[in-house]
C-alpha cells in the first residue's frame, strides 16, 4: 500500500507519522514524492510564450508551488497534477525549467529562450509592398488599360 498526502505542502518534506489503532502503534516516515518533468512543449520560445510542462507529482491545486525558467519565476495559467502551462518570463535565459512543489524541486528540463522579434521592415520593403498592392489593384479594375 502506498499512502497519499492531500494537498501540496509537506513541511519539512519528510515527516514522522505515528498511527495507533486497536492492533497497536506503528511509526513511519512519510515523504512528499518529488515532482518530475517528462516533457516541455514547445522546448523553445520567446518571452510570453505559453509552455506546457508534462510530468508527475505536481499536486493540485497549485498553492505555493512554482515554476522557474533558469531561475526566473514564471506566471502560471493552468495547473493540474500532471500538466502545467506557464509563460516564459521576461528576462529569462536559456537553461532548465524547474517545478518546485512543497519545497521539493523537480528534475530540470532544458528550454531555449529565443529573442523577441523586434525588427521592423525597412522603408524600401514597405514601398515595394505598396507598389505591388497598387499594381494589383490597378491591373484588376474592370476598365484597366482602356
Amino acid at each position: 500500500m502506498t499512502p497519499t498526502l492531500a494537498g501540496d505542502t509537506f513541511t519539512p518534506t519528510s515527516q514522522m507519522v505515528t498511527v495507533t489503532n486497536a492492533n497497536g502503534t506503528a511509526n513511519f516516515t512519510a515523504s512528499l514524492a518529488a515532482p518530475s518533468i517528462t516533457s516541455l512543449s514547445p522546448a523553445s520560445g520567446a518571452a510570453g510564450t505559453p509552455v506546457t510542462i508534462a510530468g508527475t507529482n505536481f499536486g493540485t491545486p497549485q498553492g505555493s508551488s512554482t515554476v522557474s525558467f533558469n531561475g526566473t519565476a514564471a506566471a502560471v495559467t493552468s495547473w493540474t497534477a500532471s500538466s502545467i502551462v506557464a509563460l516564459v518570463p521576461v528576462g529569462a535565459t536559456s537553461g532548465y525549467v524547474v517545478v518546485t512543489v512543497g519545497g521539493v524541486a523537480s528534475n530540470g528540463s532544458n528550454f531555449t529562450v529565443l529573442p523577441l522579434q523586434t525588427s521592423l521592415p525597412t522603408n524600401a520593403q514597405v514601398l515595394a509592398a505598396i507598389e505591388k498592392v497598387n499594381y494589383y489593384w490597378i491591373t484588376n479594375q474592370p476598365n484597366a488599360g482602356k
